[in-house]
C-alpha cells in the first residue's frame, strides 16, 4: 500500500518530466529497463520490492543465467578488508563470476578493481543517478565499470542521493546474486543490511572471519 501523499507525487508527475529523462538516456546512452522487457531480470522480478525501473550505462549480462557474487563491506575498512576484498574478488571473477557491489569506497571499490584487474566482468549498484558526480575519486572505475559490465541504478540519470539510497539499493545488489560475501563489518555496518536481505531473498550468505576482538569484525562475526 502507498501512502496518500506518495501516491499523489507519482499521478502528478508530468509528461515534460518524463521526456527530459528519456532525452538524458539518450544523450548518455544509458538503458532504460522496465519489468515488461524481456531483459529484465528474474532475479529482480523474484523479490517483493523489484525495481519498477533500471537505468543502464554499459551491457546489463544475463543475469538470470550467469554466476553472480555480491561482495560488500564497509567505507571505512581495514587494511586485511582491502586485500580480502580485492584477491577474492579477482578470483571469483577470473572463475567466470561476474563480482556485484554498491560503487562505494573502501570495500565497494577494492570489490569492483579485483574483478577490473583481470578483465572479467562487474557490476556497480549506485543509490544515486549515474551521471550524478558521486565520489569523483570513482569516475574512472564506473567508467572501466560501463566496459567491462554495467553501473546500474533505479534513479533518473542526474538525480542526487541522500542516506536513505543506500540501504534501499542493497536489496538489488543481494537480489541480482546467487550470494553475498561480507568481507567485514561491525555491529551497525550497512553491509549488514545486505547480508540480511540476500538471507531474506533466499540467497546464500558468506563472511570471511575476523580477529573476535576486533570492532569491526563483530558484525560479521555474529
Amino acid at each position: 500500500v502507498i501512502e496518500e501523499k506518495y501516491a499523489d507525487k507519482i499521478l502528478n508527475v508530468k509528461d515534460e518530466t518524463a521526456d527530459k529523462i528519456i532525452n538524458d538516456c539518450i544523450k548518455e546512452n544509458i538503458s532504460i529497463i522496465t519489468p515488461e522487457d524481456s531483459n529484465y531480470p528474474e532475479r529482480l522480478r523474484s523479490i517483493d520490492d523489484m525495481p519498477v525501473v533500471l537505468f543502464c550505462k554499459g551491457k546489463l549480462p544475463d543475469v538470470d543465467n550467469e554466476p553472480i557474487i555480491s561482495i560488500v563491506g564497509p567505507r571505512k575498512i581495514s587494511e586485511f578488508g582491502k586485500k580480502a576484498a580485492y584477491s577474492l574478488s579477482k578470483r571469483v571473477a577470473k572463475a567466470g563470476f561476474i563480482v556485484a557491489s554498491g560503487g562505494a569506497l573502501g570495500a565497494d571499490t577494492c570489490a569492483h578493481k579485483g574483478a577490473l584487474a583481470c578483465g572479467g566482468k562487474t557490476i556497480a549498484v549506485l543509490g544515486c543517478g549515474i551521471c550524478y558526480d558521486y565520489l569523483p575519486e570513482n569516475r574512472k572505475m564506473r567508467e572501466q565499470i560501463a566496459e567491462n559490465g554495467c553501473v546500474l541504478s533505479e534513479h533518473p540519470p542526474y538525480a542526487s542521493t541522500t542516506k536513505y539510497a543506500f540501504p534501499i539499493r542493497n536489496r538489488i545488489v543481494s537480489a541480482l546474486s546467487l550470494g553475498t560475501v561480507v568481507i567485514e563489518a561491525g555491529t551497525k555496518s550497512g553491509a549488514l543490511i545486505t547480508a540480511r536481505l540476500a538471507n531474506e531473498q533466499g540467497r546464500d550468505v558468506f563472511v570471511i572471519p575476523g580477529n573476535p576482538t576486533f570492532d569491526e569484525y563483530k558484525g560479521s562475526n555474529a
